[in-house]
């Protein structure tokens, strides 16, 4: 079974329920059968030919949750690939998860294509594909008419895999960012001072005092050594004056070797940083494959 959205349900009515009639998962596309809604339904009426490389083509679905449903995309046809022994529409129209299984449309609003997967990637863009609606229509074993055939109406024509669901609802995505990397500097600043912060609390008391009492030291030390330099240096100064500013300057650098030894102690006795929690994954290009299966990469599939 599966929970098929109307455009109605936006506005509060329920969704429909469909029973899974065929299924290629070769081609990853599905024949779902619906409970009549009491009035004749339009259909698209579907392309017959092949599309030619720079036909237009728009893409319509649900980018990431059902709040953007029926959200429309333009692009052309890029050409025809062969991948894994099956035939691909490529286009350059903006694709995300949540269009997998929405119609490509020419420009007569004729079926093309079924979305099915995309290649993403950091250097990579506008190359998504979708399965040509005849080839999706041969796999099926499907005539496009203007009725149904008694036979597709039954609901003992498939027979669903044992480890499959028979009920699946068709959950919101994740909201997509508008800025992930922005995002992704921002988790790694939050995750550095969450990891500050627990070395915080496991520092030794006494690290605090050792740096705070070596700093003014030091700054008491650097303070006494250049007044007693400058003092001492005067042509005026008495012998007893100059032993007595010696003794000052003596003093001062005691002071300061004393605060840095300090403050230097204090490091060793202070934590370390825990590792970041945030992995940083390399960017590279992938392709997603198959019906809810993942073979080199991620799925459109919502």
């Amino acid at each position: 079974m599966a929970s098929l959205w109307s455009r109605t349900e936006r506005n509060g009515s329920s969704p429909l329920i469909g029973t899974v009639v065929r299924i290629s998962r070769k081609q990853d596309v599905a024949l779902i059968a619906i409970p009549s809604a009491g009035n004749q339904q339009p259909c698209l009426e579907l392309q017959p030919t092949t599309p030619s490389a720079g036909a237009d083509v728009s893409a319509i679905g649900s980018p990431a949750r059902q709040d953007l449903a029926f959200s429309l995309t333009r692009g052309i046809v890029s050409g025809l690939r062969l991948v894994d022994g099956v035939q691909l529409v490529q286009t350059d129209a903006s694709l995300s998860p949540g269009n997998s299984g929405g119609p490509l449309l020419d420009r007569q609003a004729r079926v093309v294509g079924v979305v099915t997967r995309k290649i993403a990637g950091r250097a990579v863009e506008g190359l998504g594909f979708g399965v040509q609606i005849q080839d999706a229509l041969q796999a099926l074993k499907l005539q496009a008419d203007l009725t149904t055939a008694s036979e597709l109406l039954q609901p003992a024509a498939v027979v669903p895999r044992a480890t499959a669901p028979r009920f699946i609802e068709d959950l919101n995505s994740a909201v997509p960012s508008l800025d992930p990397e922005g995002d992704r500097r921002r988790a790694l600043s939050a995750d550095r001072a969450r990891r500050e912060r627990e070395r915080d609390d496991a520092r030794p008391w006494i690290v605090t005092p050792l740096r705070v009492a070596g700093m003014v030291s030091c700054l008491v030390g650097v303070t006494g050594i250049l007044v007693s330099t400058v003092d001492s240096n005067d042509p005026s100064l008495t012998h007893k004056d100059y032993v007595k500013y010696r003794s000052q300057n003596d003093v001062s650098w005691a002071a300061f070797l004393l605060g840095a030894a300090a403050v230097g102690v204090s490091y060793p006795l202070e934590p370390r940083l825990a590792p970041a929690r945030i992995a940083k994954v390399p960017r590279a290009w992938y392709v997603g494959i198959g019906l809810g299966q993942v073979r080199l990469g991620v799925t459109l599939d919502p």
